[in-house]
């Protein structure tokens, strides 16, 4: 029998958000703005993102250290849907 996990509820919601922006960017073929909707999700994650001569990378808010870097914008969309947001008690 397969392992089967529920996925978490975090990170059905930010899936969730990240389906949302890609439909906006769609839409609308703004990707500045589909970049700045990635951006705040991934500071709803605890994770800054910034665009480099190279691409992207993405800093731990906490560790400020970089901890995630890609050439396509696509590929964010991918390292997303993995993350759950880190909400501050």
């Amino acid at each position: 029998m397969p392992n089967t996990q529920s996925p978490d509820l975090g990170n059905l919601a930010v899936g969730l958000l990240v389906d949302l922006a890609l439909a906006e960017w769609r839409q609308h073929k703004t990707e500045m703005r589909y970049f700045e909707d990635l951006r705040r999700i991934a500071k709803l994650c605890g994770y800054q993102l910034f665009t480099t001569t190279k691409g992207y990378e993405a800093k731990d808010i906490t560790s400020n250290k970089f901890v995630f870097t890609t050439g396509e914008i696509g590929a964010i969309v991918e390292w997303l849907r993995q993350m759950s947001p880190q909400i501050s008690r």
